[in-house]
């Protein structure tokens, strides 16, 4: 015989049912737990119960984990490493180099809130006096960095941070445009400035000028050229570095060829004083002018023109360039997590890692091996870069001198720009070197 249930007995015994469920689970739970409590067998634990977990807390400019730590890094103990990145504009919805800086300082002097931090060059000289950093010079890998970029990161006998690229800056030429008028990519200072004027005779902007390093390139180009071509470089600039020999000894044939390009209306000087270097990116992509000083992996990919890319030709007798070690992590001396800081941080400086991160951004590696293979970087920059693997530039900061290049020389130059006589500004460097080795001495 068959009993249809009513609707309240259906309702008791889905409760029932679920009841049971429910102590049947809790009994399975609690027999796992004394399997795992006495007397496990092996493998009883999963693998992962085991392994120790540490996060470095990196503050950069950027984020660059998918392209510079993608992979898990091992500590020796088993450790596994981790990288959380923040950047300024994580903070500000801003970002930019002061806003990132203010947060920088503002978080190291709160102690051990960040492992990791890019380090500018600007900074280095108050950060070391100021104990900010951590000294990398025994840290497995900087004896792989090149001579030139380990230049760029090193001050006071101190290895200040770990470069993850290799930055050169050079000029960028309208292949077209000069095709048009009959003219070929120039190779020194004197093909240099005769291509310009062809130019602009024909109604053309030869060179697009910013605010930024559009002066300052060419200017250090010309003015340091022979100091770091020489020989007995390192015992000049030691005394460039005491005073002895005052700093317009070289640089003042910088400012005179600023001063020249000025004269002689190779660039603008509205622009010269107003724009910025993205500014002049975006007109050289227009097809705005025939020249542009950039750095490797500038953002031209939106012209529609052939293009090469040279060193700064502004030499007698050729071209040189203009570089930096880039991306420099250093290592904050109050990390609680310092020695998986260290750890890490050979890890990214391996040669292997640092090629593949250069090949992954595009640009150029800070490993001393000339026989890297860029072949990932179009052909039109292939000049520009044997000119720079081939040593012997010009860094964007040399810090064994004691006081600032890159900053002081820029704001030079754009006095210049505005009217000041390239005399003026040899003496008026003279004065901020003196100062400057008496305030970082």
């Amino acid at each position: 015989m068959v009993v249809k249930l009513g609707k309240g007995q259906k309702k008791m015994e889905r409760r029932t049912k679920r009841k049971l469920g429910q102590i049947l689970l809790a009994i399975l739970f609690t027999v796992s737990l004394l399997a795992v409590g006495c007397g496990k067998k092996e493998g009883a634990v999963k693998e992962y119960e085991n392994v120790k977990e540490v996060t470095l807390r990196f503050f950069g400019t950027e984020i660059l984990n998918s392209k510079v730590w993608n992979e898990q890094i091992q500590a020796k103990d088993g450790t596994q490493i981790k990288i959380l990145e923040t950047t300024a504009e994580y903070y500000t919805k801003t970002g930019g180099d002061e806003a990132y800086r203010n947060y920088l300082v503002e978080r190291l002097d709160k102690g051990n809130e960040i492992d990791w931090f890019s380090i500018f060059a600007e900074d280095v000289f108050c950060f070391t006096e100021e104990e900010r950093y951590l000294d990398l010079s025994d840290l497995k890998g900087v004896e792989n960095l090149s001579e030139d970029a380990l230049r760029g990161c090193s001050y006071d006998g101190k290895v200040f941070g770990i470069p993850l690229i290799y930055v050169g800056y050079g000029f960028y030429w309208n292949q077209d445009m000069l095709d048009s008028c009959g003219l070929e990519v120039p190779s020194n200072l004197e093909e240099f400035l005769s291509v310009c004027r062809t130019l602009k005779e024909k109604g053309y902007t030869p060179y697009l000028g910013n605010k930024g390093y559009s002066m300052t390139v060419p200017a250090m180009a010309a003015g340091f050229a022979q100091l770091y071509a020489s020989e007995d470089k390192d015992e000049q600039i030691a005394k460039l570095a005491d005073g002895t020999t005052p700093v317009s000894t070289y640089m003042k044939k910088g400012f005179e060829l600023v001063e020249r390009m000025r004269d002689e209306g190779i660039f603008d000087i509205e622009e010269a004083q107003n724009k910025v270097p993205n500014d002049s990116i975006q007109d050289f992509a227009e097809g705005k002018g025939a020249c542009f000083c950039g750095y490797l992996g500038a953002d031209v990919e939106k012209a529609d023109f052939k293009m090469v890319m040279t060193g700064v030709t502004v030499l007698e007798d050729g071209a040189v360039t203009i570089v930096t070690p880039d991306r420099r992590v250093a290592i904050n001396p109050k990390s609680e997590n310092l020695e998986y800081a260290r750890e890490a941080l050979e890890y990214v400086a391996d040669p292997k890692h640092l090629q593949s991160v250069a090949r992954e951004l595009g640009t150029l590696c800070a490993v001393d091996d000339k026989n890297i293979d860029y072949s990932y970087i179009g052909e039109e920059k292939q000049e520009f870069i044997r000119l720079v693997s081939s040593g012997n530039q010009i860094p964007v900061q040399d810090f064994s001198m004691g006081f600032n290049t890159w900053i002081d020389i820029r704001d030079l130059c754009r006095e210049i720009v505005k009217g000041k006589s390239a005399e003026w500004a040899a003496q008026e460097y003279d004065r901020m070197q003196k100062e400057e080795i008496l305030q970082w001495k």
